[in-house]
């Protein structure tokens, strides 16, 4: 299936998804070579999908696995909160074009950063990044996504962010160890 999603005049793709390192922790994965994000994605209803993000001029295709069409609407509306395309930026880049040393910041669609399709998902990220170094968030990132995330079945090594609920079924021990 494939998702067309229009995007603002002052969206960036590569500012967005370069603003900060989140498109190196899993389950993201960022394809340099073909310019395509992908993120694997366990659904409201349990359904675990493959989203690849690809930025076209003034909109975002998103393709995924399978039929997911009852679905398309919560597909565009976590790929819409990842991108923050439903984020006003028309004030702050006016604020940034008044002030020369800040004019650079409008000029490139800065602004928005890559989020997480959940903020369950944003949260426990923030929280793997404090009194750590990066490669350790990113290394306790992945295995989070690996031992408790659920699998996606046309390719099991990928997993999903594990659910709340998948992370609260887990006893103390195991999730410690």
């Amino acid at each position: 299936m494939e998702v067309i999603l229009p995007t603002p005049s002052d969206f960036s793709s590569t500012e967005t998804l370069s603003a900060h390192g989140w498109r190196r922790l899993a389950p993201f994965e960022w394809d340099e070579d073909i310019q395509t994000l992908e993120h694997v994605e366990e659904l409201d209803g349990g359904t675990v999908i493959r989203l690849r993000l690809r930025d076209a001029e003034g909109q975002v295709t998103v393709d995924t696995d399978g039929d997911t069409g009852a679905q398309e609407e919560e597909i565009a509306r976590r790929v819409r909160r990842m991108l923050q395309l439903d984020l006003p930026l028309d004030a702050f880049h006016a604020y940034c074009r008044s002030h020369p040393e800040l004019g650079h910041i409008a000029e490139h669609r800065r602004g928005r950063m890559l989020r997480c399709p959940t903020l369950f998902e944003d949260a426990v990220k923030v929280i793997a990044t404090v009194n750590t170094t990066w490669a350790q968030t990113i290394a306790m990132t992945a295995r989070l996504v690996e031992h408790f995330g659920a699998p996606l079945d046309v390719d099991p090594a990928r997993h999903a962010f594990p659910t709340p609920q998948r992370l609260t079924a887990v006893p103390f021990e195991e999730f410690a160890a």
